[in-house]
């Protein structure tokens, strides 16, 4: 999209949710998504976002603090499983 402003066109950026851009990422990790502890639904983001997100472990059946842009760039999945903590449970 183009925007004039003071007589220059620049292109405005749209930003487009997890849901617009990778639907195969956004059916994959909307059942790890805490509905109960965020506050806004998973498709309110987009993938870079910054926001610090609680995820569900599928194996501990724990959540597990994480940047949405490290787990669906980077594909970070949870610490426990992943050996970078301990569960004390």
């Amino acid at each position: 999209m183009y925007c004039h402003n003071n007589n220059l066109l620049y292109k405005k950026r749209i930003k487009l949710t997890i849901d617009q851009t990778d639907p195969e990422i956004y059916s994959k990790l909307l059942p790890e998504w805490d509905q109960v502890l965020n506050q806004k639904h998973f498709k309110e983001y987009t993938r870079g976002s910054g926001y610090q997100a609680y995820w569900k472990c599928t194996t501990y059946n724990d959540s597990y603090k994480v940047d949405i842009y490290s787990r669906v760039i980077r594909n970070y999945g949870c610490p426990y499983c992943g050996g970078r903590q301990v569960n004390l449970r």
